[in-house]
């Protein structure tokens, strides 16, 4: 009996190795910068549930996404299908977070409005400038 339990048991540990949940930063570059490319784009990512935010930026990539997959087959399913089969996806990289620091999407406007010299926060989130007389 004691035996029968404990290859339950680590029949189980391997099948938990197997499935790993893990949150992933996935980098793409892109052949065409159109707006029907990143429009397109922009759509088929939207209706992928394991990616949570999507980001256009700047510089030598085009876009930056956050996923969270149940185990790796997960993963790569999602990339068969939102980059290997896009002829306009260049390259793409996924970093997987091996430890979490902070997690949190909110923002206050008080955390990101600019500050005067006195800490306050402009109002409005402009600077209010006097009135001049002529």
């Amino acid at each position: 009996r004691d035996r029968r339990d404990f290859s339950k048991l680590a029949g189980k540990a391997i099948e938990g190795l197997q499935r790993i949940a893990a949150s992933g930063f996935i980098t793409v570059t892109t052949r065409n910068h159109t707006k029907d490319v990143r429009s397109s784009f922009a759509s088929r990512i939207s209706e992928e549930p394991a990616i949570t935010q999507a980001f256009g930026v700047t510089g030598d990539l085009d876009a930056v996404l956050i996923g969270h997959f149940g185990d790796m087959e997960e993963y790569q399913a999602l990339c068969d299908r939102l980059f290997d089969s896009d002829p306009d996806v260049v390259r793409y990289t996924t970093l997987f977070a091996v430890e979490t620091y902070k997690e949190t999407t909110k923002i206050t406007p008080q955390d990101t409005a600019p500050k005067m010299i006195t800490g306050e926060p402009f109002i409005g989130w402009r600077r209010i400038s006097p009135l001049r007389s002529a």
